[in-house]
């Protein structure tokens, strides 16, 4: 889907815009779901309360942080 949108630009358009940020910054939060998924799918988390504790601690912290600071370089970058 990326692509396709990419493909319907005109041409002479061969830099990164706002779009082409904000999928990235999708992809970026994918994988950060994917690997809390995968570490919390461990024997070792799933059998400690205090490391599933620090695991959706960890999601809590680190998301609102990631979207801060994509809604700080938007706003730096085209407002």
């Amino acid at each position: 889907f990326h692509l396709s949108l990419l493909d319907g630009l005109p041409d002479g358009i061969g830099y990164v815009v706002a779009l082409d940020y904000a999928f990235y910054f999708i992809y970026i939060l994918i994988g950060l779901q994917l690997v809390l998924i995968v570490l919390g799918q461990r024997n070792f988390v799933l059998d400690n309360q205090t490391a599933i504790h620090n695991l959706i601690l960890a999601g809590k912290i680190i998301y609102p942080i990631a979207l801060l600071l994509i809604l700080i370089f938007m706003g730096y970058r085209y407002w």
